[in-house]
């Protein structure tokens, strides 16, 4: 072989390399900047007090096909920014953020500047259309809705032009016997917190025309001369749902504050449930009797205000089987001889099936167009998730009492919901969700574990009993270290490829305040003693530290004055989780499944909100929106592949031949004309 053909091929195979190790890459690059001032915290403050600007949105709100981002500032003022510029890759500059001003505005306080009345600010923001789509993909106008901190709703057509306004206000203290002074001495010492807007083309009345869903908690302050009132507002989260046409009250609920522990009385896999006989005449049943329901809307996790979201569900009852009685068997007439039987039996046999698969038929048509209606209202609250009757507004089931910073799955897909959570410096995975009673796995995430081959792979029959325990319990169950902090886990839901055929695995991640970031994973395969137990899959040191430090605001609550957090980052929506994102205070560390750094992003201010996955350009592929207190940022997500590299060698390729062939033809034929002259 030839220098040269030997240059050829080492070339070669370096580029395939290069082409398979960008293969399903990503990089993340600056898209723009959105300037906003704001003095909002990013924490929950838990007496509802402190202001919180909502979380801004990126959404299609005029229907021209381009993104829009809607926001709002500390002054009372909501934006609409168009990004129709940052759509086109060509005026997206990766090394700068392109600075974006408001095209649209509206100051919720213009009408009361000339009473001189106290400004107040928004505390919630939602939007959806409220028409029902005609065709499949037409796009239509939205509409916005605003909740005041003085508890005024206003909705806003896709101009930002006020359409109605109404006052909440009025409705929750409607059954109290309030004078007018009293109710504005609530109205501007309180203010509703955790509040929930969502829009939907549903309609309650005939006539409706969509409709809007307000959702809020009470602070429990404002019932202080009323001890039942105060008690049941501890747990209470109200609903209130309005005419999207004309901001009409059709229905108002106020959560039921009796809660029961079930477990007292059932098992978790126990099918024959009497609810009714410890459950209130108000139509709620106990949750377990949706629990496939319930399952299909989890992982559920509440951190931050931001986390509160509504989404809308078919729910129908499981049908209970019918059992034939042996009285009714002896009461049928007999028919005499043994033929006359028989033709009698395959008659009303074929009858019967042709008459099943009739109903089957039918009932299969209903339950297709039923169920694309959504009857029920999910939502994911601080004290767990809690269903509701979309039409009438009242409970159907609720899964609670739950903990914020605790993640809720079938972590382990043996049909129980787990809890995982982080105790100071301990992971901690319990079974058995709301009233956990057993403890899957503890182990400490603030130092790394030093592991063996045959612990990293998970081989038991190399792993001795004390090595196969250490994967699930940590030896020194007092290890911890307070200079240190732990995020809430993430949850990352993949394919692996450990075992063929693949199956559908989830893992925890946790990130504490050095940096470390490590996966905890369920292991089917090898499992020591022959079941299947929880291991620390990897651990990588990540630039995304945080500092511990508190600060308290005026209301002394204590908060933090950033939002470290961990992510699942999947490619695009409704897909399997591709990468992780541990948010720090500096810096965003992108880290793919395996444990390996992919990028390193510098943050240019702390995040002080759990930052959004969103689709900004439209090529429907998530990007990355960082809300701080200077402002907005936003990351487009390039995604790569070796098609590019392929593409050039085969292109370089091809040149070479067209070089190299030539040239070689030449120089065979050279001689013969040589010897002939």
């Amino acid at each position: 072989m030839r220098k040269r053909d030997f240059a050829m091929f080492a070339l070669v195979c370096l580029l395939l390399v290069i082409a398979l190790n960008q293969e399903g890459s990503i990089t993340f690059e600056k898209a723009f900047f959105f300037a906003q001032t704001s003095n909002q915290q990013p924490l929950l403050v838990k007496t509802g007090q402190a202001d919180l600007l909502p979380k801004p949105i990126v959404t299609d709100i005029d229907g021209d096909g381009y993104k829009d981002l809607i926001t709002s500032s500390e002054n009372g003022k909501i934006y609409i920014v168009s990004l129709k510029t940052i759509s086109s890759s060509l005026l997206v500059h990766q090394d700068l953020f392109n600075p974006i001003t408001e095209e649209k505005s509206f100051d919720v306080n213009e009408r009361d500047k000339n009473k001189g009345t106290v400004h107040h600010s928004i505390i919630g923001l939602g939007h959806g259309h409220i028409k029902v789509k005609k065709k499949k993909g037409q796009r239509g106008t939205k509409r916005v809705v605003a909740v005041l901190s003085n508890w005024k709703v206003l909705c806003l057509d896709h101009d930002l032009n006020l359409k109605w306004e109404s006052d909440l206000l009025q409705q929750v203290v409607s059954d109290m016997k309030l004078t007018d002074v009293e109710i504005e001495d609530l109205r501007n010492d309180f203010k509703p917190f955790e509040v929930l807007v969502a829009l939907y083309p549903w309609r309650v009345h005939e006539n409706d025309e969509g409709m809007v869903i307000v959702g809020f908690r009470k602070p429990q302050e404002m019932f202080e001369n009323d001890k039942r009132k105060a008690e049941e507002t501890a747990t209470q989260f109200s609903y209130y749902c309005f005419d999207g046409a004309t901001g009409q009250i059709r229905w108002k609920h106020q959560s039921n504050h009796k809660n029961w522990d079930d477990n007292e009385f059932y098992e978790q896999h126990s099918f024959k449930l009497n609810a009714q006989q410890h459950l209130s005449d108000s139509g709620e049943v106990i949750w377990r009797e949706y629990k496939k329901k319930i399952m299909h809307h989890l992982p559920h996790v509440f951190r931050h205000p931001y986390d509160t979201s509504a989404i809308l569900d078919n729910f129908q009852p499981t049908k209970k089987a019918k059992v034939s009685k042996i009285k009714e068997r002896e009461e049928k007439h007999d028919y005499g001889e043994l033929t006359e039987k028989l033709k009698t039996a395959v008659q009303q046999i074929t009858t019967k099936v042709k008459d099943t698969n009739e109903k089957l038929k039918k009932n299969i048509e209903l339950m297709k167009r039923f169920e694309k209606i959504p009857n029920v209202l999910v939502a994911h609250l601080s004290k767990g998730i809690q269903v509701i009757h979309l039409y009438t507004g009242r409970t159907l089931t609720q899964f609670s009492p739950l903990k914020e910073n605790t993640v809720y799955q079938d972590i382990n897909f043996d049909g129980m919901i787990d809890a995982a959570e982080a105790q100071i410096c301990k992971a901690k995975i319990e079974s058995g969700a709301p009233n956990p009673y057993d403890t899957l796995f503890r182990k400490s995430v603030c130092k790394l574990h030093p592991t063996s081959f045959a612990e990293q792979f998970s081989i038991p029959f190399l792993m001795s009993n004390e090595q196969q325990e250490k994967q699930s319990f940590d030896d020194d169950d007092d290890y911890e270290d307070e200079q240190m902090d732990v995020v809430t886990p993430a949850l990352v839901e993949h394919y692996s490829t450990e075992q063929k055929p693949q199956f559908r695995a989830r893992d925890l991640i946790y990130l504490t305040s050095t940096g470390l970031v490590t996966a905890i994973t369920f292991d089917r395969k090898n499992s020591p003693n022959g079941e299947p137990k929880f291991r620390v899959k990897w651990q990588v040191m990540s630039p995304s530290s945080f500092r511990r430090e508190r600060v308290l605001v005026e209301s002394g609550a204590e908060t933090e004055s950033f939002f470290p957090e961990i992510v699942a980052f999947p490619l695009r929506k409704f897909e399997t989780h591709s990468f992780i994102l541990a948010v720090g205070e500096k810096r965003l560390t992108v880290i793919d499944l395996f444990g390996n750094i992919q990028q390193i992003i510098e943050l240019p201010h702390p995040s002080i909100a759990p930052i959004q996955l969103v689709d900004i350009n439209g090529d429907q592929v998530l990007d990355i929106v960082v809300t701080t207190k200077q402002g907005i940022y936003a990351y487009i997500t390039r995604v790569h592949t070796g098609m590019s590299v392929l593409t050039f060698l085969i292109v370089s390729l091809f040149c070479d031949c067209w070089i190299v062939i030539p040239i070689h033809l030449y120089s065979i034929e050279r001689p013969f004309l040589s010897s002939k002259d």
